[in-house]
């Protein structure tokens, strides 16, 4: 690695010296043209665009034609500094892949790596969380099937709070977060202001945790929805605070509620016996598909982590 670094000096070192005197070299090889003794004519002369105008004479560099050969400024020094400036473009090109091409390659790779790294951190957690709701509490959870199913009682608690119309959630909201729901509406309502949020969009949803207590289950979710968020006034539709044409990231912590049955045996609905409902998602003898009777789950806390 210290080796690395100190190449790294070198090459920078040598490119910045060459920028530094290049100019002086091609200044030198111009002087050197200029030294032949050519007869200057102030009649035909380089236009003031290409930098060869002299400023202490009258004359400036001409062309010059005899019987055998057709020379002039432009085929001579400007060949030259033209090959010079492509010779440096390539050879700094070369250095600076030199240098830097591994690291932006290997710092490629580390992302890669991390990326990887943090989807399988992922995997581990919903799959620990899975599998201890199961052996608990829900034998049959799916994960997939609760994602979905708490992201609708998102959107639908989202279409509620901007329509004034929280009756038709209440069933998936405890009982403090609804009051707190009510409270905040009826202070909008007085102002005149709507809340209006739209055009949707799933980012990420991610099972954290889980802990379950006196027939109660409670799961840890974060989710991640990109929508649109402003206030507008409710007469005119003017938009007061928010934009209706941004859309931000916002990152919730979200914790769902579940009661579950007391019971830990059931009567298989296929062949009649009775099974440990706790330990098992199917019938031992037939083999039957058992479902555990619950309450749907509820919102009881959404909280606003950060947004973007």
């Amino acid at each position: 690695m210290k080796k690395n670094k100190i190449i790294k000096i070198i090459c920078i070192v040598i490119i910045s010296s060459m920028l530094l005197f290049l100019p002086m070299m091609n200044k030198n090889k111009t002087f050197s043209d200029s030294g032949f003794d050519y007869d200057y004519d102030s009649g035909s002369s380089w236009d003031s665009g290409s930098s060869w105008s002299s400023s202490s004479s009258s004359s400036s560099w001409s062309s010059w034609d005899d019987d055998d050969d057709d020379y002039s400024g432009s085929g001579s020094s400007g060949e030259v500094t033209l090959g010079g400036m492509i010779f440096f473009v390539v050879f700094m090109a070369a250095f600076l892949g030199f240098v830097f091409v591994p690291d932006i390659i290997k710092g490629a790779k580390i992302e890669k790596n991390s990326q990887r790294k943090a989807t399988d951190a992922k995997a581990d957690m919903e799959e620990g969380v899975e599998r201890y709701i199961r052996r608990y509490f829900v034998p049959n959870f799916d994960k997939e099937e609760f994602k979905n199913e708490c992201y609708k009682i998102y959107l639908d608690v989202q279409d509620a709070w901007m329509n004034f119309d929280l009756d038709k959630v209440k069933n998936v909201l405890s009982n403090e977060l609804l009051a707190q729901y009510e409270s905040q509406l009826a202070t909008l309502e007085v102002k005149g202001e709507q809340n209006i949020m739209e055009d949707f969009v799933l980012v990420d949803s991610i099972l954290t945790s889980a802990k379950g207590e006196n027939n109660t289950l409670e799961v840890t979710m974060t989710l991640i929805v990109r929508f649109k968020d402003y206030i507008i006034n409710q007469e005119t539709k003017e938009v007061l605070r928010g934009s209706n044409k941004t859309a931000h990231t916002v990152t919730y912590e979200m914790i769902f509620r579940k009661e579950v049955s007391e019971e830990r045996t059931i009567k298989c609905p296929g062949c009649g016996a009775e099974v440990d409902i706790v330990t098992s998602a199917t019938c031992p003898y037939c083999h039957q598909e058992l479902v555990k009777d619950s309450t749907n789950w509820v919102l009881t806390q959404k909280r606003n982590k950060y947004q973007r």
